[in-house]
């Protein structure tokens, strides 16, 4: 367990915040602050589409070779995808700019091929009670009605867990699916004073009021989860530097054992 506090941890945000740290090999809990708040996902449920993606696969429902067409009403913003006038791309391609760049176009692709019930199922499989897919990435409309995404940093942990466990998925997805975390480009949190040197897997999302950051940080001894979600927040900035603080706390305690 840290000795952390959670009001030094959280500063402002202490009521708008989650953050739930486990170590991976024991798994016990090394800090905790509302690891049940439901928070608007953001970018972090595509963590949940990539899962159901590799699920398909080791099925023998879906192939990482498919080619999936970009058809141009599906061009959304926030998409390199949409900025590129390639017209198809390998399902892999796909997933891998979904969690890289968190690429919309490229999820909303996924998300048409393989239904937004696979991505439920898997969420309900792993017993992520707070977590739903409930409409594409850029899709105001079904927002106004009241369709969202949602997720909690406990569910994000489950998530992480059945990686680790390593008895829901084959080998080959789980070690793809790493993979891909440990490529993803957004410093903005997390990262944001760690040494380039150290390994996180980690997927982070973003919204005018809300930034998240869930995933695994290793060193040479230890592998941890973090999940860090704040919602509410007035203050980009103030988000970003909130989560980069825990990072380097988390990077410090890890160092010390």
């Amino acid at each position: 367990m840290f000795h952390w506090d959670a009001h030094s941890v959280l500063g402002n945000l202490l009521e708008r915040g989650s953050v739930y740290i486990v170590d991976m090999k024991s798994s016990a809990v090394l800090f905790e602050w509302a690891k049940d708040k439901v928070h608007p996902s953001a970018s972090i449920i595509k963590l949940q589409v990539m899962g159901a993606c590799f699920c398909l696969v080791d099925q023998g429902a879906l192939r990482l070779d498919e080619r999936i067409v970009v058809p141009q009403e599906e061009r959304v913003t926030y998409s390199l995808v949409s900025e590129m006038s390639q017209s198809e791309y390998a399902l892999y391609d796909l997933i891998h700019l979904m969690i890289v760049l968190s690429d919309n176009t490229a999820t909303n692709l996924i998300i048409d091929r393989i239904g937004m019930e696979s991505v439920n199922q898997l969420c309900r499989d792993l017993n992520m009670e707070s977590t739903v897919l409930g409409r594409k990435m850029m899709d105001f409309d079904a927002e106004k009605e009241g369709r969202i995404n949602r997720t909690t940093a406990f569910d994000q942990y489950l998530f992480f867990r059945a990686l680790e466990v390593g008895d829901y998925w084959s080998a080959n997805a789980i070690e793809a699916m790493r993979r891909i975390c440990g490529h993803q480009k957004d410093t903005s949190m997390i990262r944001r004073r760690l040494p380039e040197n150290i390994v996180v897997l980690h997927k982070t999302g973003l919204l005018d009021d809300a930034q998240h950051d869930v995933g695994l940080m290793q060193t040479d001894q230890r592998e941890i989860f973090f999940g860090i979600m704040l919602s509410d927040s007035q203050d980009m900035l103030e988000g970003f530097r909130t989560i980069g603080h825990i990072g380097e706390l988390l990077y410090a305690e890890m160092e010390a054992i």
